[in-house]
C-alpha cells in the first residue's frame, strides 16, 4: 500500500512539474 501511495504521489508531482514547465514555455514564447 505504501509503495502504491508513493508512486501516485510521485506521478502527481511529475504532472505538476510538467504543467508548470508548459506554462513557462507559453509565457516565454510571448
Amino acid at each position: 500500500m505504501e509503495l502504491l501511495t508513493s508512486v501516485l504521489v510521485a506521478g502527481g508531482v511529475c504532472a505538476c512539474i510538467g504543467a508548470v514547465k508548459a506554462v513557462c514555455r507559453r509565457l516565454t514564447k510571448r
